[in-house]
């Protein structure tokens, strides 16, 4: 007959709920980044460029590259062309959102983005921060009176 204690079938279990760590990277690639988004069940796709690709509704820059491909930044942005915000409602929202920043592009439609640092950071943190910003970028009860 097999024992076992309260405390080592509390422990076991503990341990089979407690899921497995999150990878933390120095450095990442763009190929990492596509990984970490697809784990998480976003869709991805390549762009013209080999340093931005396609992620949900946005899309995901690397910059700041070293020659072997690994970056330290990471850069969320989106360019929405049914939103045609004036001036002072991008200002606006800059000085009371602070992230994600608001712009305009040259023909005047809003471009959002954000930036956080590769370094130190985690799979789950990349993923979490891209959603954040998804949802706070499409923030319709600031931006829907310049939807067209």
């Amino acid at each position: 007959m097999i024992r076992i204690s309260t405390a080592a079938l509390a422990a076991s279990l503990m341990l089979a709920a407690t899921p497995a760590p999150a990878a933390t990277y120095d450095l990442i690639t763009i190929g990492e980044l596509r990984a970490v988004f697809q784990n998480a069940g976003l869709s991805v796709s390549t762009t013209s460029s080999n340093d931005v690709m396609s992620v949900g509704n946005g899309f995901v820059w690397v910059t700041d590259c070293r020659s072997d491909g690994r970056c330290a930044e990471i850069n969320f942005f989106n360019n929405y062309a049914d939103v045609r915000p004036t001036l002072a409602a991008v200002n606006e929202w800059n000085n009371t959102k602070k992230i994600p920043e608001a712009s305009l592009n040259t023909d005047g439609t809003l471009h959002m983005e954000m930036w956080m640092s590769a370094i130190g950071t985690t799979d789950t943190n990349i993923v979490d921060t891209f959603r954040w910003f998804e949802a706070y970028a499409a923030d319709t009860t600031f931006w829907g009176r310049f939807i067209s």
